[in-house]
């Protein structure tokens, strides 16, 4: 029911219902994953942190967290850990096999917030190829607008070729 209430926009309300089905299963992946959800959009970027923490513990290996608490930790100046980002990231990207556009594009994100620009241009070129294969175009978009500021912080041109 929370999921639904927050799919609906009613953050109260869901997160009413999954701090109920906290009770019951303090540690229910989804329930933290969707609380985490609701407490982002209330503009509480450490509760969503701490929630999505905790769904980790009961599910390491859940890309959808991982990539999501990865961001937050990358971008948010609020919670930025951009060692755990990064650690979050690659975790994610072993998972799928170093081939999911958007994994590798949080990867990079996350490379590029813990100061290594280098490793956030190729990993970030590596994610517009794959969004360009999938013929993902919204992502693909995404992706080489934040490469170039990747490239222009190592002073590197695009030498992939890909437009």
């Amino acid at each position: 029911m929370g999921r639904v209430l927050l799919t609906r926009g009613d953050i109260p309300g869901a997160i009413e219902q999954l701090q109920t089905a906290l009770k019951t299963r303090p540690d229910h992946p989804d329930a933290l994953y969707n609380l985490g959800r609701a407490r982002l959009a209330q503009g509480r970027p450490k509760e969503t942190a701490d929630a999505w923490q905790r769904a980790l513990g009961t599910r390491p290996e859940a890309i959808g967290i991982l990539v999501d608490l990865s961001w937050l930790l990358a971008t948010n100046p609020d919670v930025q850990r951009p060692d755990a980002a990064v650690s979050y990231a690659e975790r994610a990207n072993k998972v799928t096999g170093n081939s999911n556009p958007g994994v590798l594009d949080v990867l990079a994100a996350a490379y590029a917030a813990d100061g290594r620009m280098e490793q956030a241009a190729s990993t970030g070129r590596r994610a517009l190829q794959r969004a360009l294969a999938a013929g993902d175009e919204r992502l693909a978009r995404d992706i080489r607008r934040r490469l170039e500021g990747y490239e222009q912080s190592t002073g590197a041109a695009d030498s992939s070729g890909i437009q």
